[in-house]
């Protein structure tokens, strides 16, 4: 699936200030079987595990999803969809590749949903010649050495990366 969401546009982070740099929009609008009535669910703020788990038992429904996650200076990844998707979870249409990485460095290959509901902490990465949160699996699921080996890696990439910052 083609970069959907401003492809001239350089990345710039520009993350909110606390733990977590993102928020989230989601909305779902899911259609009640034999009645003639609409059950929705919004949600605005930080993002969370709980949100994921309320709304992956609608991914099997008939239902309707918008997903946005966002910094200060913009769309990161917006998925918009109608379920159900049969045995997998919804793809973000828009998105912006280096502001995954930014955000996401370790969770390359996987879908918003799959991030979350999998043990996900905000976490405060010095990357010098600034620090920055990014959000990142347990260590100790993975174990401290690879761990490492994930933070020198995105070091480096960090340090390629033509990334404006503000």
């Amino acid at each position: 699936m083609a970069n959907d969401y401003l492809p001239e546009k350089l990345f710039s982070p520009k993350p909110f200030p606390g733990p977590y740099p993102t928020r989230w929009v989601v909305g779902l609008n899911h259609r009640i079987p034999r009645t003639d009535r609409d059950e929705t669910f919004s949600y605005f703020g930080r993002p969370c595990k709980q949100v994921v788990q309320h709304i992956q038992p609608f991914f099997a429904y008939d239902a309707y999803l918008i997903w946005t996650e966002f910094d200060q200076n913009g769309v990161i990844q917006k998925i918009d969809c109608a379920l159900p998707l049969m045995d997998r979870y919804p793809v973000a249409r828009y998105w912006q590749p280096e502001g995954i990485q930014y955000y996401y460095p370790f969770s390359q290959g996987l879908t918003l949903a799959e991030i979350w509901l999998r043990e996900v902490v905000s976490t405060r990465m010095i990357v010098k010649p600034r620090a920055y949160t990014c959000y990142m699996p347990f260590a100790h699921k993975e174990g401290v050495q690879t761990a490492y080996n994930l933070v020198k890696g995105h070091e480096e990439w960090l340090q390629k990366a033509n990334i404006q910052y503000k």
